[in-house]
């Protein structure tokens, strides 16, 4: 609790002492964000479903590393 009454003091002084900066840092992250939603609406739910359905079918497409071969043998 006390991290998040220190992270609002700190964006306060921010905005007041440094306006540049502040706003700076708001259109950095409006323009992140922008992008994360731009970016989740490209991802079609119906690929979640496939994968969902094959995994509980045991179907695992992580590939399993190749047996090592002992040639001190």
């Amino acid at each position: 609790m006390f991290k998040a009454i220190g992270l609002v003091v700190l964006l306060i002084a921010v905005r007041v002492l440094m306006p540049g900066v502040f706003g700076a840092m708001d259109e950095a992250g409006t323009k992140f964000f922008h992008a994360i939603g731009r970016t989740a609406d490209m991802v079609d739910p119906a690929n979640f479903k496939t994968q969902r359905s094959l995994n509980t079918a045991g179907i695992n497409y992580i590939p399993k590393p190749a047996p090592l071969v002992n040639s001190f043998q």
